[in-house]
């Protein structure tokens, strides 16, 4: 007698990323996914034939050094800091641009993300928030774009960049994958 590969679908949602699916792999063993039957997008937990169970654990916490992109102008000197983590397809993220010296910058702040955020229809898109932490203290907006693949980060209206200035957003955004 040949193995035999099962589905079976836990939830009723249209968005297969709301369902979960039981499968067996044929050779007594088994997995819990997120999706639906045949087309499942996310491994959850696995046992294989002997019984031994793997949970499985979203990526850890990584590093980038994107280069800040002002909207206007150039900075003097300023680096951006990238920590993320993705869990699914949410990825979590604290953006951070130390400014030490403004040059001709003005307006929002740019860096770059290590995936393109979900594209959710027009004029939407995944916000942030923070707050410039070394000098004046003002409050700052940031944003993912929808379909994007930059943070956008701006100060409070009233508020301007400036020399020795420490920019921090920090949420979470959506991917497609």
């Amino acid at each position: 007698m040949g193995t035999k590969t099962d589905s079976y679908q836990v939830g009723l949602s249209v968005t297969a990323t709301n369902n979960f699916t039981l499968v067996s792999d044929g050779a007594g063993g088994f997995k819990i996914a997120r999706g639906n039957p045949g087309a499942t997008t996310q491994d959850i937990l696995t046992v294989n034939a002997t019984g031994e169970v793997t949970i499985v654990q979203p990526e850890p916490w990584q590093a980038s050094a994107p280069t800040p992109i002002p909207a206007t102008g150039a900075f003097g000197s300023a680096v951006g800091s990238l920590r993320y983590r993705k869990v699914g397809k949410t990825v979590f993220i604290k953006a951070t641009v130390d400014i030490t010296s403004i040059g001709t910058a003005s307006g929002d702040v740019r860096l770059a993300l290590p995936y393109a955020a979900a594209s959710i229809g027009t004029n939407r898109e995944w916000s942030l928030s923070g707050r410039e932490s070394r000098q004046v203290g003002y409050g700052m907006l940031g944003w993912v774009p929808t379909g994007g693949s930059v943070v956008v980060m701006l100060p409070f209206s009233g508020s301007s960049l400036g020399n020795n200035h420490l920019l921090n957003v920090a949420g979470f955004y959506e991917t497609d994958t």
